[in-house]
């Protein structure tokens, strides 16, 4: 039953491999934007070979290489966000994408950083636990603020930008609940429900609003493929009621 359900996760990797490759070959566009996506499908492939050959560590090695390629993407979408509002002269934006920031580091530090030894913590105020904190419900607040305004003026870019604050935030949120291991009782795996939502409601959300400049081309496909991949994870998690593989 593993090796069946490893089996089709490698033919949809090596499928979303051979697309991404014939799009990034084809598009007249940045081909950048392509890498991070392609460096996720490969690794995928690899981890779904290494599995089916009993080679764990190399598996490991592949999955590191999975959150590598996510990091990429996530970081480049910051720095191009980032750009843009000093560009524009919107400043507030950089302070709203401080969680993300942080969110993108821990996951980092949490997979390719050694871990040190498990000490005892010292009585006091964690202040690194209060900043993010304060930061979190800053950018939870201004996303329900710009989804309330957007509604207000039938603005599509606000909504969505509100949308991406809160869900951002709220993300956050999620990934310290499961770190204090608050979903491990649930039969189906909570957090990666959220995260498919997540993409779904991103990768249609940015669909959507470019449809609407009338001005796209194979760049589409990327919110597409994000919502296509959000999808598959929800289903995924549905079908699998222990919660893990």
């Amino acid at each position: 039953m593993k090796n069946s359900m490893t089996i089709r996760k490698l033919i949809t990797s090596v499928v979303t491999t051979v697309l991404l490759l014939f799009f990034m070959i084809n598009t007249s566009s940045n081909k950048l934007i392509f890498i991070p996506f392609l460096i996720c499908s490969i690794s995928m492939v690899g981890k779904c070979v290494a599995q089916l050959l009993k080679q764990d560590k190399a598996a490991v090695i592949f999955q590191k290489l999975f959150v590598l390629g996510f990091l990429l993407f996530v970081v480049g979408f910051l720095i191009v966000a980032c750009y843009v509002s000093i560009r524009d002269k919107n400043y507030s934006l950089l302070i709203f994408s401080i969680p993300f920031w942080l969110v993108a580091f821990f996951l980092f530090k949490n997979k390719f950083l050694k871990k040190k030894p498990r000490e005892e913590r010292e009585n006091g105020i964690d202040f690194r636990i209060v900043i993010s904190g304060t930061l979190v419900t800053i950018a939870l607040l201004a996303g329900v603020f710009l989804i309330i305004l957007g509604f207000k003026r039938v603005d599509t870019g606000l909504i969505f930008a509100g949308a991406f604050f809160a869900f951002g935030a709220f993300t956050f949120v999620m990934a310290a609940l499961m770190l204090k291991g608050c979903f491990e009782k649930f039969r189906i795996d909570i957090f990666g429900l959220y995260v498919g939502i997540f993409f779904v409601v991103f990768g249609l959300g940015i669909t959507l609003f470019v449809l609407q400049t009338q001005n796209f081309g194979l760049w589409i496909l990327i919110p597409v493929l994000m919502a296509v991949a959000g999808a598959a994870q929800i289903i995924k998690c549905l079908r699998n009621r222990n919660g893990r593989e």
